[in-house]
């Protein structure tokens, strides 16, 4: 079982993420967003993973598919009220950490997500390097110089 407070403390410690409340809100919002996309199993498994503290958030939405990581990244800033750019990068860290906590359950929940956000539930790890290594060429590329 994945630690509420040790999720939260694994979300916050990625760069992306500001601080500890930060964190707090992007998990209850993630996993509200995320759960109703996942494949019946995925999201069986995902709540026997999350401690009862977060089973809340997990009864919160309605069934729905995972066409686009811009439709989940677009609830869960709304819900946290910042850029749907900041949600995405929100969204990729909660899932890498679940995925992180528990790799079986990253295998399931990239079975249901787009691929884009898959992804990073498949390999979190192999995930964050590619973006990080992109991120590091994008300001020189394309410049003309």
């Amino acid at each position: 079982m994945i630690a509420h407070q040790e999720l939260i403390d694994r979300v916050a410690a990625r760069e992306e993420v500001a601080d500890s409340e930060e964190a707090r809100r992007a998990v209850h919002a993630v996993v509200a967003s995320l759960s109703p996309r996942l494949a019946p199993e995925a999201r069986r498994d995902l709540r026997r993973e999350l401690p009862k503290s977060l089973w809340e958030d997990l009864d919160r939405g309605q069934a729905a598919s995972a066409r686009a990581s811009g439709d989940l990244a677009q609830q869960v800033s709304e819900e946290l009220h910042c850029p749907p750019e900041h949600g995405l990068r929100l969204a990729r860290a909660v899932v890498s950490e679940l995925a992180l906590a528990s790799p079986v359950l990253g295998q399931e929940m990239a079975e249901s997500l787009p691929e884009d956000l898959a992804d990073w539930s498949r390999d979190p790890v192999g995930a964050q390097e590619r973006a990080d290594t992109r991120t590091a060429e994008e300001p020189g590329e394309n410049r003309g110089s």
